[in-house]
């Protein structure tokens, strides 16, 4: 019952930016997609190092860099590397 409480104020809320300010919508979208390849090419390179990497491509990961940009993706890669040790 909590989730869809939640997830309708989600849903409004959005639906109000989306009629407000379409720009703020379309640069969270541009920083998601950015965040996917910035969090694949290190993936890549840390593949290349044989380093596996907990971080992988998923809602949450692409949530955390839309909202939060690159320091988002720097974020996930300091917990995966605090949950590591």
């Amino acid at each position: 019952m909590i989730a869809l409480i939640v997830g309708s104020v989600c849903v409004i809320v959005f639906g109000f930016i989306l009629i407000k300010k379409p720009d703020i919508l379309l640069s969270m979208v541009l920083r998601g997609l950015l965040g996917i390849v910035m969090i694949h090419l290190i993936n890549l390179f840390l593949l290349g190092q044989n380093i596996n990497s907990g971080v992988g491509i998923n809602l949450i990961t692409i949530g955390f860099s839309s909202i939060l940009g690159f320091p988002g993706v720097v974020c996930l890669y300091a917990i995966w590397f605090l949950k590591a040790k």
